[in-house]
């Protein structure tokens, strides 16, 4: 997946800001950051970018298919990550760590064509994230209990 958003991205205008905004995401690759976080992230680098350019960026990005976006299951700020292999299908987002994998499972695809089939519904898969807990954090939690 990082390839292509480098392909993608090579030839449109870009700003040093979107250019470290991108930097940054390939730095944390599978890790869901606020923008709060990426612009504190981007600080500690010497690189100030104000928070609608980065909102900017990664919208752009997400666009293109390069960054997913995680909204909050709470209600809270919204999370972005650029995710490997993700191929603009359905992500699983650990609820405690923030990290997002993605899912190619032959199981969700029968799934969502049942849903479409039996139900009449079309399931968007670019935008589908499953929320719960990873298995490192399944067995932390587990360990604390």
């Amino acid at each position: 997946m990082v390839e292509s958003i480098q392909e993608r991205t090579r030839h449109r205008y870009s700003t040093k800001q979107q250019a470290a905004v991108l930097a940054l995401m390939r730095k944390h690759v599978g890790e869901a950051l606020t923008v709060d976080e990426a612009r504190s992230a981007l600080g500690h680098e010497g690189v100030q970018v104000g928070t609608t350019t980065i909102y900017r960026s990664l919208e752009r990005l997400s666009s293109e298919g390069g960054v997913v976006q995680v909204p909050d299951p709470t209600g809270k700020s919204t999370r972005w990550c650029l995710v490997e292999n993700a191929d603009g299908g359905v992500c699983l987002a650990c609820l405690r760590c923030h990290r997002v994998f993605p899912l190619a499972c032959e199981g969700l695809e029968r799934f969502v064509r049942h849903v479409s089939a039996d139900h009449g519904f079309a399931v968007e898969t670019q935008r589908t994230v499953l929320y719960g807990y990873c298995e490192s954090c399944q067995e932390e939690l587990s360990a604390n209990n």
